[in-house]
């Protein structure tokens, strides 16, 4: 029963429903409101070449401020294309070019295209409601291609771009991507200083900060786990800081004082300083200054004033090395001889003494010219010879020095690098690369390219790659991200962003196992070899290497790409080669070889020997029949006999007992011990000899040094200690002693405990194809 309640009461509701509805009661349709229509847009040409450039170009190639710092506007082609729209469909007028920047009341905003076609900049002006001229008004300076215009429209078109940036303006923040290591650097978001020079002492970085009066600061850290070591701050002013070997110091500070302070990158506190002499002092105080240098290994120092450059000697007399008299006329077209009298006259500056003070180099410079480096100057203090070398550019110039015997001439597109000891001179590129926005390089052989872009949505990009190479080696996006200076392997960088501030150190030139294409290596009865030694200069290496028949070969290669020069010569069957080493006493060659009874030296491109030397027959009969037994420098040779080492002149004659093996005897567990092994070091001024401990197999528990000017010995010693290693020589100053994995370094002559270079040239660095 209560089911059928439920329908009937069902079927009246709807009853009564259908009764509600009314009939569709028939008229006219309500007018609909007519539409509006659509902004008729511009057809002022300049308008719409602005408007096709925008929109034609990728939205990350569009440029825009954002409203604050540390900000970034997110780009979308819906943005670039309201942007457009507004310009182009706004009533306008057309005014007459006049500036607006300085006026009172001022909105800006600007917007560039960066690639593609013509030149598009737009820059909007909101001007206050008590603007003098456009009270209310926004004013658009725009310029597209060569042509360029000023248009006035309302304050609302302003309003309207302000709004369509504010919706798309994100925070900017650095982000990282790569292997780096942060540096524990002093106030790393400070504006007020900022990294001037770099150098890489072994496992010591040292960097030069400058702040805005000129003051430089100090930093040492440890390249392996970015601690800082320690600082300090010199009272003078610092012009330049600079690698060096004399008397084992690691570097010195060229001050403005006339003072060159020699320095240790392990020891702070310890310094030995050399001061101009009081005459060219004095020149240095007077007007038009040029810089100075001076050489207390050969007593010589120089300076550059207006009329020259002056050059005392190791007894104080003071002559005119280079005149600025003639230099008008050995510039040639550099200084056009019809230039008027109130030009400002050439002069010389940079005055650096080279090869132990027997070359001078001083730029020739035109002071008001567009480039004021105009040539180079190298004069041969023992020839009295002077040549000029016009190589640096005509817009951007200037020097470096990457090692004693090297000069670079900087250039618009090239940088010229000039060898002092062969005259020779080589290209480096420079800046040729679209999208390369800066190279940096330490040595002029390796580059790191900075390559700077922006992605699709407009944020920075910023790679760095090892030039040559593809694949970047590190990218920082947003924020601030710059390459403050790079050393031969370690690039300085600094980032900054509204939260956070920092100096990282990045690992850029990491050169694994060149491969090298012999030319004789799979010529051997049973192809194939080892690399057993090598040297090189960062653009060639020379490598020694024994072959699997046991014959031993030379050959020299591209460091970079690992071909060979065609140069290799297989060594003979009575040779026993010892080591490659540097040329130090002696110009013209690249290398030399050392081997149990002769020094071969060598050139690479050219076959082995270019000139060699052999022991006198009773000398080699009498030397030790180890490895390594005899040294040369210059005239003298060094060599080991049964009772001690012994020097002579090269042809044999003047023989003395330097450091006889009594002197030692018995030394580490009262083993029998003599010395092995001499070395020629200094410039043939000291002599090194390795105390040798004798048994099953050889070891070394120390080594003496030799004055041979003034006849002091000195001597690393430890009882405790054998370093089976073996023995390195990364400079003509720097002893090391290696044991595993790890090498101490002495710097003579006091023998100072010092953070050597490494060793620049393992054989594990190659291998062949």
């Amino acid at each position: 029963m209560k089911r059928w309640l439920c329908v009937l009461l069902a079927l009246a509701l709807c009853l009564f429903a259908a009764g509600c509805v009314q009939p569709p009661v028939e008229g006219p349709a309500p007018a609909k409101e007519p539409a509006r229509p659509a902004p008729e847009k511009t057809d002022a040409p300049l308008l719409l070449a602005m408007e096709a450039e925008l929109t034609g170009a990728r939205p990350g190639d569009v440029r825009i401020d954002p409203p604050g710092e540390f900000q970034r506007v997110r780009m979308s082609r819906a943005l670039v294309e309201g942007i457009a729209n507004l310009l182009t469909v706004s009533p306008f007028e057309r005014v007459e070019m006049r500036s607006i920047e300085g006026e009172e009341d001022l909105g800006y905003q600007q917007v560039s295209v960066l690639g593609g076609g013509k030149v598009c900049s737009l820059e909007l002006f909101l001007c206050g409601e008590s603007h003098e001229l456009y009270p209310g008004k926004t004013v658009l300076w725009l310029q597209v291609g060569d042509e360029t215009g000023q248009y006035l429209f309302g304050g609302e078109v302003f309003d309207g771009i302000a709004r369509l940036v504010g919706k798309n303006t994100l925070p900017d923040a650095v982000s990282l991507e790569g292997e780096y290591l942060p540096l524990d650097s002093p106030d790393p978001g400070s504006q007020d200083l900022y990294p001037r020079e770099l150098l890489q002492l072994g496992g010591v970085l040292l960097v030069r900060y400058e702040d805005a009066d000129g003051k430089a600061l100090f930093e040492a850290f440890d390249t392996s786990s970015g601690e800082a070591l320690y600082d300090f701050s010199p009272e003078a002013g610092v012009d330049r800081m600079e690698r060096t070997s004399y008397n084992g110091w690691d570097y010195r500070l060229v001050q403005d004082n006339g003072v060159v302070s020699y320095r240790s990158a392990s020891d702070p506190e310890k310094s030995e300083e050399h001061r101009l002499p009081l005459e060219l002092w004095r020149r240095m105080s007077g007007e038009r200054p040029g810089g100075y240098d001076l050489d207390p290994a050969s007593g010589a120092a120089v300076c550059a004033d207006g009329e020259g450059v002056w050059l005392a000697g190791p007894g104080g007399t003071v002559r005119r090395a280079l005149s600025s008299d003639s230099l008008a006329e050995a510039l040639g077209d550099r200084y056009p001889a019809n230039t008027p009298e109130d030009f400002p006259q050439p002069r010389y500056t940079e005055p650096r003494l080279h090869g132990g003070g027997r070359l001078l180099t001083a730029v020739a410079s035109i002071p008001g010219a567009q480039s004021d480096y105009a040539a180079l100057a190298v004069c041969d203090l023992v020839a009295g010879t002077v040549g000029y070398y016009r190589n640096f550019g005509a817009m951007r110039s200037g020097t470096a020095y990457p090692d004693d015997m090297t000069v670079v001439m900087r250039s618009d597109t090239v940088d010229t690098v000039l060898d002092l000891s062969t005259g020779e001179t080589r290209e480096s590129p420079v800046m040729l690369d679209r999208g390369v926005r800066e190279l940096f390089t330490a040595d002029y052989e390796n580059y790191l390219s900075v390559r700077t872009s922006r992605a699709d949505d407009g944020q920075n990009l910023v790679e760095l790659t090892a030039y040559g190479e593809d694949k970047p080696l590190f990218t920082a996006s947003g924020g601030q991200f710059y390459v403050a200076g790079v050393t031969p392997d370690y690039a300085l960088c600094r980032y900054r962003d509204g939260q956070q501030a920092g100096t990282l150190l990045l690992r850029w030139n990491r050169a694994g196992a060149l491969t090298l294409h012999s030319l004789l290596a799979g010529e051997t009865e049973r192809a194939g070899a080892t690399p057993i030694d090598a040297y090189g200069t960062g653009e060639s290496v020379a490598v020694l290497a024994r072959a699997a028949d046991g014959s031993w070969f030379v050959e020299s290669f591209d460091a970079k790409t690992g071909r060979s020069f065609g140069d290799g010569v297989r060594l003979d069957r009575e040779t026993r080669p010892v080591a490659l080493a540097p040329v130090y006493d002696r110009a013209g060659y690249d290398y030399r070889l050392l081997t149990s009874e002769s020094v071969l030296y060598g050139k690479f491109g050219q076959r082995l020997p270019v000139e060699e030397y052999a022991l006198p027959d009773r000398i080699a009969t009498a030397l030790l029949p180890d490895d390594g037994s005899f040294d040369l420098s210059g005239e003298t040779i060094a060599y080991a006999a049964d009772d001690g080492i012994w020097t002579a002149r090269a042809d044999g004659t003047g023989e003395q007992l330097r450091l006889p093996n009594r002197e030692i005897g018995r030394r580490t567990d009262n083993i029998p011990a003599r010395y092995a092994f001499p070395r020629l070091m200094g410039g043939g001024r000291f002599l090194v000899g390795m105390q040798a401990v004798l048994g099953g197999e050889t070891f070394y528990c120390g080594f003496t040094v030799l004055d041979l000017v003034t006849g002091e010995k000195t001597e690393v010693f430890d009882p405790d200690g054998y370093f089976p290693g073996g023995v390195l020589y990364p400079n003509d100053y720097t002893v090391g002693l290696r044991q595993g994995e790890t090498v101490d370094y002495y710097s003579l002559p006091d023998l100072r405990r010092t953070a050597g270079p490494g060793e620049p040239y393992p054989s594990e660095a190659y291998r062949f194809a």
